[in-house]
């Protein structure tokens, strides 16, 4: 199973539960948000190699994944959800492409349009409607970036938002 998207941008905090996911990524442990940037831009590099050679095949849109605390060092995974797992570690452009997976959990999802550096406040919203709701996060965060941002202008970009939650 892939992670599902919804269909329509989520407007107001909701919550979601999700089977396993298998994914593709390249991860950057212990970077900082100064470094979030450069990250990003290799592992799409070495990514789209990838899917240009036909080794990956995305299930759906790029995604971010961050393990930690986002105002200090954390983790990142960047890459694409799959059908299927990817059967073997692959090397592109200098960097290992490995399976990986999104949890099966709970989530709380919101949507955001507009620019990414206008995300801090989506996620504020975010993290202010799980506290509203008395559940808490985890220290693990999605963004799926819904719009590709080589064919949409920054003030239409659809970018979702998923807080994993802890266990109830």
């Amino acid at each position: 199973m892939t992670f599902p998207i919804p269909a329509e941008m989520p407007t107001e905090v909701s919550f979601v539960e999700t089977a396993e996911s298998p994914t593709a990524v390249i991860r950057f442990d212990g970077i900082t948000m100064a470094e979030l940037m450069d990250c990003y831009d290799a592992a799409f590099g070495a990514l789209h190699a990838a899917i240009g050679a036909g080794a990956v095949t995305p299930a759906g849109p790029a995604l971010g994944l961050y393990h930690g605390e986002p105002h200090g060092r954390f983790d990142l995974e960047v890459g694409y959800p799959l059908a299927v797992p990817l059967a073997e570690e692959l090397t592109f452009g200098g960097f290992p492409v490995r399976g990986g997976r999104i949890p099966a959990a709970s989530w709380a999802v919101l949507g955001h349009l507009g620019p990414y550096d206008a995300l801090p406040a989506s996620w504020d919203r975010l993290n202010a409607g799980i506290a509203a709701s008395g559940r808490t996060g985890s220290p693990s965060w999605i963004e799926v970036y819904v719009s590709d941002p080589m064919r949409t202008p920054a003030q239409e970009l659809r970018t979702d938002l998923f807080a994993q939650l802890d266990p109830a």
